[in-house]
């Protein structure tokens, strides 16, 4: 089949010098772009990590030291461009005009007039010029000093409703972000937040977001693939270690041949005593150790059947005893 013929190809081809660094330089395009892409997607970290382990795997780098060196820098690539990509962001974003989730807040823009001279417009859809309107300016850079000033009706209100405005001077090195809030019919209104002015230099505001960015990487992603390192490295050390211990097990067990032989029931000893002193002697013995009776006629050594015993000692005797050789007791 042609699937079969193509994963003998690939099982080549993964043998080969080229296979890793490939497979590497894939792993981090397709990072780069599922973190553009989905990165406001509540899965995209965990994706990012599960791919970053799992394709420099599959085309041969088994070893867990190398994957978390590759991980690292790969995660400095990710919050570098990542960086660079929302700051850029962020720039396109300078100025644009938000609204209320309503939409009686509408066409909020930032606009500026020249130097430190910026103008905040807003419209308010039904407005009469009577309502309060704001604009609240928030620093996220350097003074971090707030601003919450009422804005001004320009002009004569219309049918459809009333233009607000409000020229501020901003202090330079700062980046600034804007919220319009009014007086509503069922209460306050909130527009969405926007970005500017950002008073400071391209080149400082990309370097800022990077910094950012591979903290943000490191926390949100690098956590989760060196949480998967280790939950695969624990693996592979219990697998190993139960091999381990198996191959102990076979040096320890017998050889085939033992396993395999029967059991055999150990032979009886026959065992017999003297038939004047009761000492045990041994069955091929020409005369008691004990007592040095000569075994020359047939019952001088009698043998023990082991089925009589003295009731008082219990001491093995045979037919012939008439009184226990160790205890002395007179047998009936």
């Amino acid at each position: 089949m042609a699937g079969d013929g193509f994963k003998e190809r690939f099982e080549e081809f993964k043998k080969t010098k080229w296979a890793i660094p490939i497979g590497l330089v894939i792993t981090v395009i397709v990072n780069i772009v599922l973190l553009l892409t989905t990165w406001y997607l509540c899965f995209s970290y965990a994706l990012i990590a599960v791919v970053a382990f799992a394709i420099p795997y599959y085309f041969g780098l088994k070893s867990l030291k190398k994957l978390a060196l590759f991980g690292v820098a790969l995660f400095l690539i990710l919050g570098i461009v990542f960086g660079i990509y929302t700051a850029d962001l962020y720039k396109t974003y300078e100025g644009d005009a938000v609204e209320s989730p309503n939409g009686e807040l509408t066409n909020g823009t930032m606009t500026g007039l020249g130097g430190d001279q910026f103008q905040y417009m807003v419209f308010l859809n039904g407005g009469n010029g009577s309502q309060s309107v704001f604009v609240i300016v928030e620093n996220n850079w350097g003074s971090e000093i707030g601003y919450n000033e009422t804005m001004d009706p320009l002009g004569p209100a219309t049918s459809d409703g009333q233009l607000y405005v409000k020229n501020m001077t901003l202090p330079n090195d700062d980046v600034y972000f804007y919220v319009y809030v009014a007086e509503g019919t069922d209460g306050w209104i909130f527009s969405y937040r926007g970005t500017g002015p950002i008073r400071v230099p391209f080149e400082t505001f990309t370097i800022s977001w990077i910094i950012s960015d591979i903290l943000v990487v490191f926390i949100n992603i690098a956590i989760l693939f060196f949480i998967l390192l280790g939950l695969v490295y624990w693996t592979k050390s219990s697998r190993e270690r139960q091999e381990r211990m198996q191959k102990e097990r076979d040096e320890l067990a017998l050889p085939k041949e033992y396993e395999e032989s029967p059991i055999e029931e150990p032979g009886i000893q026959e065992k017999y005593v003297c038939s004047e002193c009761g000492v045990e002697v041994p069955s091929d013995a020409s005369e008691c150790p004990q007592c040095g009776e000569s075994f020359e006629e047939e019952g001088d050594k009698v043998k023990m059947t082991g089925e009589l015993k003295c009731p008082k000692c219990s001491a093995d005797l045979v037919e012939t005893d008439k009184r226990c050789w160790n205890c002395g007791t007179k047998i009936k």
